[in-house]
């Protein structure tokens, strides 16, 4: 019973499930078939809305084509029922002027006029307006104001109401003023004018009618609004006024030609042109009109703005870097204020322009302009030509026998001296002192409330009072310095040079503690260094006496005061010593050569370098624009320190050519060329400077392990290839990477420095994360004469001469000095010093440093420079004499 039971239900179950599973199938059947129905009905509605959206675009198609006309006609008359009323409401105004004026006639009371001052040239005679004369009141017949002078006002090209028209910026107009043929293009303002008249140059007065409010675009397509009072006696003039330019915060930018200002967080940008007096033309900055997408190994059109008339031609001449954009110089035509540069992007993925970057300049070609060449081959018989229409390229220099030449190729030197004789302005030498730059430039001292420093007069030898007052002689009759007679004074120090002549020099340190650094942005060394990367020819120039040719503003002169046994004397021009002179000079040169730097010429303080990367016609093409600015500005050069036309050259403490950039091999020869020591203390010393930096060096130990066994306290001397293969290897770890790191300029420098009888060392640090690496080693050997210096003296020539080496990368910037040698730390502020002591710390004192004292124990890098053996330091330092390396 049991089983069969068991049987019926598991039966039962079995049915059960079956037809669960039947069920389970008929409705998933008809689950897909309700899908699929939905699916082609919603495939059927889209394809119907499809078609009926055809339909509705055809008919609208067919509408615009059957009834273009009356589209046309409607907007036509919209355009002319504005006019109308436009047209309404400047008769409306010209209405209410003649009202005023008559009540003005009839009154018999003599009331004051508001009025504003505005930059108009003159007068012209026409129907229209009236103007009246400022001292009778009368109405002069017919007087109005000449609207085709430009009066030297700068101007842009606008668009206003679908017209290109001309717009003059006026820093001396009060208000906004317009024309009276402007009023149709505007719309008027229902509040009062804020003046009732205007006075023009020539003291006339013109009245106003109203104010009208002016929707413009400018080149960039952005909506300019000014509210600008209508002229009665003007017909087509445009002036924005002051009153905008307070509106909007904006600034006039006569670098660049532009106004710019910000309108919801957006920067508006007006480029503008202006007449320099002298028949040429100064155009705006030319910039991106759009965002701009660049890829790689492609050459793509940009389209950018120029504030020139359509048709001009010019040169677009790239000024600024791009990164790894390159822009060619081309030769366009303008079209609706408008012309396309060709730029291609060499290297690197895609890259994005914002829209209105500054690009470059343009330059109007005229008519007696010649283009030489922009991107060809330039030919020689045409560039000397071009020369010599420049000036006299025939007359010979009288100091030509001091130009330098670096190129040997046929013809090379005869381009660079036709050159030189077409400019030789720039390289005249007579008297004493050149003459002050043609540019508005001064140098300030700033030193605040401080009170006046006169520091007595120093006891000079006979025959040097003789020099410095033959100095004063001259400086007086080339008008450098004047006699003073105010409360500040320095004592006169005389510095002998490298070439046996004394300088003679004013100790400033004194007023450098008390005036305010002006920190003057100085050219990173690295991008001077990626600039000039790839050049294939180079000019480095040295102007003449350039710190003379600044002169020194009247409010600050006392404070340059000296004293002498003739008495108080003050500079006229930029004495050498000040704390920011340097600054003043760099300044000042930035602005001479601007437009020019970056891609003709670099300049770092007193470095000028002009570089190509084309051939020696470009060159000298490039040239010639650097001693334009050179000539223009008033500046000369000293030709003895100018080396033309060069293949290789050293700059900033690296070696350039056409191959690439690397550094100057002497910075780093004090340790690759480390002879082989000769006895243990010569190993310790290795040593010592070796493992200074093991941490840089991947497995120090084992490498310097057969070293290390020498110093061993019972070890016998044994120098094997063991001994020399680990020697040889330290040293190729010492001088190359990662060890020796690359500047980074944003983070301050260490100089170590070492002294002994035998020479002098040094080491340029930098903690870049990784603990202090070395940046560059240096040492020398020393003279006879230096040998026989005090321990003292040595030390301080120590400083004296590394500071000088890398000036390069100390100069402007707070650096430590560390020396093993405590008595330099009163080194730049003991009063009475003598001799060398006395000397040396005037040529430290444009420098911002801190002296610090670490014992001779753990100055270990500088150490083993100083004291390695003659023989090492004489072949990368000076060389001493034969006699005296033998007596070493």
């Amino acid at each position: 019973m049991t089983g069969v039971g068991t049987a019926d239900v598991t039966a039962g179950a079995d049915n059960e499930v079956m037809l669960t599973s039947v069920a389970t199938g008929v409705e998933s059947t008809a689950t897909v078939d309700a899908v699929d129905t939905a699916r082609s009905e919603a495939k059927t509605t889209r394809k119907d809305e499809k078609e009926r959206r055809l339909q509705r675009a055809r008919k609208k198609l067919e509408a615009v084509e059957t009834g273009g006309d009356e589209v046309d006609q409607a907007v036509a008359a919209l355009k002319k029922e504005q006019q109308d009323r436009r047209q309404r409401e400047a008769n409306g105004a010209r209405l209410d002027l003649a009202a005023r004026q008559q009540r003005q006639q009839s009154s018999s009371e003599v009331t004051a006029v508001e009025r504003a001052k505005v930059s108009l040239v003159q007068r012209v005679h026409h129907s229209g307006g009236d103007a009246r004369d400022d001292h009778d009141g009368s109405v002069s017949d017919g007087g109005g104001l000449d609207t085709t002078a430009s009066g030297g006002l700068p101007t842009a090209l606008m668009d206003a109401d679908g017209e290109r028209v001309h717009v003059k910026l006026d820093s001396g107009a009060r208000y906004s003023v317009a024309g009276t043929d402007w009023m149709l293009r505007g719309e008027r303002c229902r509040r009062a004018a804020p003046v009732e008249c205007v006075e023009g140059i020539g003291v006339f007065l013109l009245d106003v009618l109203g104010v009208w409010t002016f929707s413009m675009r400018n080149a960039y397509g952005q909506l300019v609004q000014v509210d600008a009072c209508i002229i009665d006696g003007c017909t087509d003039e445009f002036l924005i006024g002051v009153d905008f330019m307070r509106q909007h915060r904006a600034i006039l930018d006569f670098e660049r030609n532009e106004v710019r200002y910000f309108e919801r967080n957006t920067q508006v940008v007006i480029p503008f042109r202006t007449s320099e007096g002298n028949g040429k033309t100064k155009v705006a900055a030319v910039r991106l009109l759009r965002q701009t997408r660049l890829t790689r190994s492609s050459v793509t059109p940009m389209e950018v703005v120029v504030a020139a008339p359509d048709g001009e031609e010019g040169v677009f001449v790239p000024t600024q870097r791009c990164g790894t954009v390159m822009l060619a110089t081309t030769l366009t035509k303008v079209k609706d204020g408008k012309v396309l540069v060709p730029a291609i992007k060499v290297q690197g993925g895609r890259v994005k322009l914002p829209a209105k970057k500054e690009l470059g300049t343009w330059i109007p070609v005229v008519a007696d302009m010649q283009v030489l060449a922009l991107n060809g081959q330039i030919d020689q018989e045409q560039l000397k030509e071009w020369i010599e229409s420049l000036g006299d390229g025939t007359t010979p220099l009288e100091n030509e026998e001091d130009v330098r030449i670096g190129m040997e190729e046929p013809g090379a030197r005869d381009l660079i001296l036709k050159l030189l004789r077409a400019y030789r302005k720039v390289t005249i030498s007579e008297g004493d002192c050149p003459p002050v730059t043609a540019l508005d430039v001064q140098h300030y001292i700033d030193t605040g409330s401080t009170a006046p420093i006169m520091l007595k007069r120093r006891r000079q030898a006979q025959k040097e009072d003789a020099v410095i007052e033959d100095n004063v002689v001259k400086m007086l009759q080339a008008g450098v310095i004047e006699e003073s007679n105010g409360a500040w004074g320095f004592p006169v120090v005389l510095v002998r040079k490298k070439d046996g002549e004394v300088r003679f020099c004013v100790d400033y340190r004194a007023l450098n503690k008390v005036t305010k650094m002006d920190v003057y942005p100085l050219p990173r060394i690295d991008e001077t260094l990626e600039a000039l990367g790839g050049a294939r020819l180079f000019t480095t120039l040295d102007l003449r006496a350039g710190y003379w040719q600044i002169g020194v503003a009247p409010g600050d002169r006392d404070k340059t005061a000296f004293t002498t046994k003739r008495g108080l004397y003050r500079f006229v021009r930029m004495p050498f010593g000040l704390m920011n002179a340097p600054s003043t000079f760099q300044r000042m040169m930035n602005g001479v050569l601007r437009g020019l730097t970056w891609t003709t010429c670099l300049v770092y303080l007193d470095d000028i370098v002009v570089y190509t990367r084309g051939g020696l016609e470009r060159h000298v093409v490039e040239l010639a624009t650097v001693l334009e600015r050179l000539s223009a500005a008033g500046l000369t050069l000293k030709l003895k320190k100018c080396v033309f036309a060069t293949k290789s050259m050293e700059y900033l403490g690296h070696e350039l050519s056409s191959e690439g950039v690397r550094p100057v091999e002497r910075l780093v020869t004090a340790v690759s060329e480390f002879p082989r020591p000769g006895n243990p203390v010569e190993v310790k010393r290795f040593v010592h400077l070796a493992g200074y930096y093991r941490k840089f060096i991947e497995a120090f130990g084992s490498i310097m392990a057969p070293l290390t066994r020498l110093l061993k306290k019972y070890s016998v001397w044994e120098w094997t290839e063991e001994q020399e293969f680990a020697f040889e290897r330290v040293k190729a770890a010492l001088t190359t990477n990662p060890l020796l790191a690359y500047p980074n300029f944003e983070l301050p420098f260490r100089l170590v420095t070492d002294a002994s009888k035998v020479g002098l060392g040094a080491c340029l640090m930098q903690d870049q994360g990784r603990g202090w690496q070395p940046i560059a080693f240096a040492s020398k050997v020393n003279s006879r004469e230096e040998a026989n210096y005090s321990i003292t003296e040595l030390e301080c020539l120590a400083v004296v001469w590394a500071v000088k080496l890398f000036r390069p990368y100390l100069y402007g910037r707070v650096f430590t000095i560390i020396t093993d040698h405590s008595a330099l730390r009163w080194l730049m502020t003991r009063p009475n010093l003598a001799g060398r002591l006395h000397r040396w710390p005037l040529t430290l004192q444009e420098y911002e440093f801190e002296i610090l004292y670490r014992p001779g124990a753990t100055n270990v890098v500088a150490d083993a420079l100083s004291r390695a053996p003659a023989a090492v330091l004489a072949a990368i330092g000076r060389r001493a004499t034969r006699g005296w390396r033998s007596a070493r």
